[in-house]
């Protein structure tokens, strides 16, 4: 799941410097090829591992609502949305 979001992290670092860096757009292509595969494995292993099946909010009422498989995934996909 970290490693995914270093990945958010740069490709957004990336994106906002391709005005500038022309070879940006190299490297954005790499890192989501990256984050692609990092997907693939937490999609992977998210059925059989409790930390990602499960919510960990200490919020009331929220894992009531996120209790379903892929967690930690679904997390990761809205942080990607988000930039």
């Amino acid at each position: 799941m970290t490693a995914c979001h270093v990945f958010i992290d740069e490709i957004s670092r990336v994106r906002q410097v391709k005005s500038h860096w022309p070879e940006a757009s190299v490297e954005e292509e790499e890192l989501m090829e990256y984050y692609r595969n990092g997907l693939k494995v937490m999609s992977l292993f998210s059925q059989e591992s409790t930390l990602m099946r499960t919510c960990h909010s200490t919020l009331p009422g929220v894992c009531g609502l996120t209790t379903s498989a892929g967690y930690q995934l679904t997390k990761v996909q809205e942080a990607f949305e988000a930039i």
